[in-house]
């Protein structure tokens, strides 16, 4: 966890932990230069983005916070899965 593939600084895993719990804290990232579509290696997976962590984990506020920063929603990870399909693949309330 934690790689960017960008070249870019690196989604540090505390980063990737606020998104998984949908701490809009993962924002701060963002405003200290972090890019919003940066990607990181998650449970042996590349490609993912803070945005398919939000939707995978049916975090609404931040998912949409990220879109509303210019995240992009046809990135696919490594398996060719999008933020919604993940967001699809779990039951939210």
């Amino acid at each position: 966890a934690g790689r960017a593939s960008s070249g870019a600084a690196a989604v540090s895993d505390e980063v990737i932990a606020a998104a998984r719990r949908g701490d809009e804290a993962a924002l701060a990232w963002l405003d200290g230069g972090g890019r919003v579509d940066a990607t990181f290696t998650r449970e042996g997976l590349n490609g993912f983005t803070l945005l398919m962590v939000a939707a995978l984990y049916g975090h609404e506020r931040l998912a949409v916070a990220l879109l509303q920063r210019g995240a992009s929603i046809h990135l696919r990870n490594s398996e060719g899965l999008t933020a919604l399909m993940l967001a699809a693949l779990r039951v939210h309330e």
